[in-house]
């Protein structure tokens, strides 16, 4: 069956908040739209509990494509890989952390709705400062554009997805943040341990990032959900 987003979730123990998100993803999100994605869960070798659970979702029908790593490739190299498992027909991945809970059903036709604007490649819940970029916790962005450029693995955690940004920035598309989002979709954040500390490029400077975004033709709009008002009726006629 054709699919149009392929949600990418990289699990690393914290079974408790990996179960918030499962659930809450399938019980919460439109039915309409929910048969329209793929659900892939790349693990990144975590402890027997995790696995036990997420091989409970498989066979109950929660997670559509599971695979267990033998070793922990962090936020790049997990969504790099878990990327290659998505089905043809997608146009969208849509990177979601394992520490998030997802309160309000129309929560992904929001970001629908804004990515299919002219020029928008990418939207996301969450918006970080300097530079100003979106979060990467819940980022729906074009596939093709994603394919191209992928998550940098020198920059294994954070700048990996702020430097994809700056190269979709560089070809003239722009961004969205939404903030003031929690009543949608709440992300706990820092639940998978500090395996991150030793990450390749955490010690890359500000000043080094700010440099990827020197030439950028997009920009990075913002959003406040508490602004989303009747888009949804809109967006439904």
């Amino acid at each position: 069956m054709n699919k149009e987003i392929s949600i990418l979730i990289l699990t690393y123990n914290a079974p408790e908040y990996v179960k918030k998100t499962i659930e809450s993803l399938n019980n919460v999100t439109d039915k309409e739209l929910l048969k329209k994605c793929e659900i892939i869960v790349w693990d990144n070798c975590s402890d027997s509990t995790t696995k036990n659970l997420l091989n409970e979702f498989k066979n109950n029908g929660l997670i559509d494509k599971l695979h267990f790593s033998s070793e922990n490739l962090l936020f790049a190299g997990g969504n790099n890989s878990a990327a290659r498992l998505a089905n043809s027909s997608s146009k969208y991945y849509l990177l979601l952390n394992s520490d998030i809970l997802i309160k309000d059903k129309h929560w992904l036709n929001y970001l629908l709705y804004y990515i299919k604007k002219d020029n928008i490649a990418g939207v996301s819940y969450g918006f970080c400062k300097y530079p100003d970029r979106c979060d990467g916790y819940c980022l729906l962005i074009d596939r093709a554009l994603y394919d191209k450029y992928e998550l940098d693995t020198q920059y294994q955690w954070w700048w990996g997805v702020t430097k994809l940004q700056a190269e979709i920035l560089k070809e003239g598309y722009s961004l969205i943040a939404i903030y003031h989002h929690n009543h949608i979709l709440y992300h706990y954040g820092g639940k998978s341990g500090n395996a991150f500390k030793n990450a390749k490029g955490m010690n890359t400077t500000v000043q080094e990032v700010i440099k990827w975004f020197k030439f950028s033709k997009g920009q990075i709009l913002t959003k406040s959900a508490i602004r989303f008002g009747n888009i949804f009726k809109y967006f439904m006629k």
